[in-house]
């Protein structure tokens, strides 16, 4: 009965065997070597995965983000400038202008139709009337070179008219016609006086006409 089982198992192992890995030689007691070709065919799949991924990683590349492009330039069409016309005249003539400041009272330092002086007066009729910017000071605009000198007896509308003393240069007006002018008198503010008056002929200096 030993004998019999003892045989039987012998039959076992000798029938039955564990599973050999592939490659493996019994005769070389390890693994065969991988045919280079196998190792070729193994190694096309990785070669092929990594180009796909450069190609990948190439054509990312050069799909731009839109949000870090530029925003096209958008035409625009040119702004027309306008301009004004100078001297902004309300007053068809420079009389009908003087006239409307009648009855100003004098200030000293002034220059509105509140209170003027005799300087802040003519830069008002320059300004509106010929669109002329001048001093506020009687002694500067007689030495303004946009003007020239002229005689008493070639005086024309809107020639400047300048009166003083020892000490120079104290007071102007703005001739219209037959002697007359019109200025800011310190005791009866915006006024016509006449330069055969006796008080404006003893204190003329002389007359100064815009270079236009």
């Amino acid at each position: 009965m030993t004998a019999l089982v003892l045989f039987l198992g012998i039959a076992m192992l000798t029938s039955c065997s564990f599973p050999t890995r592939t490659g493996y030689s019994r005769k070389l007691g390890a693994y065969k070597p991988v045919p280079a070709a196998q190792k070729t065919a193994e190694a096309a799949p990785s070669a092929a995965s990594a180009t796909t991924q450069t190609a990948s990683a190439d054509t990312t590349k050069k799909v731009a983000n839109p949000a870090t492009q530029p925003a096209p330039k958008k035409s625009t069409a040119p702004v027309k400038q306008q301009t004004k016309a100078s001297g902004g005249k309300k007053y068809a003539t420079l009389k009908e202008y003087t006239d409307s400041w009648k009855g100003t009272k004098y200030v000293y330092g002034g220059s509105s139709r509140k209170g003027t002086d005799c300087s802040g007066y003519i830069m008002n009729v320059f300004r509106d009337f010929y669109g002329v910017s001048l001093d506020h000071q009687a002694a500067a605009i007689y030495k303004d070179t946009r003007f020239t000198q002229v005689s008493r007896s070639s005086l024309k509308e809107g020639d400047l008219v300048f009166f003083g003393d020892f000490w120079g240069i104290s007071h102007i007006g703005v001739y219209l016609s037959d002697g007359n002018f019109s200025h800011a008198s310190t005791s009866k503010g915006v006024m016509i006086s006449n330069l055969d008056e006796k008080y404006f002929n003893s204190r003329y200096k002389g007359a100064r006409r815009l270079i236009r």
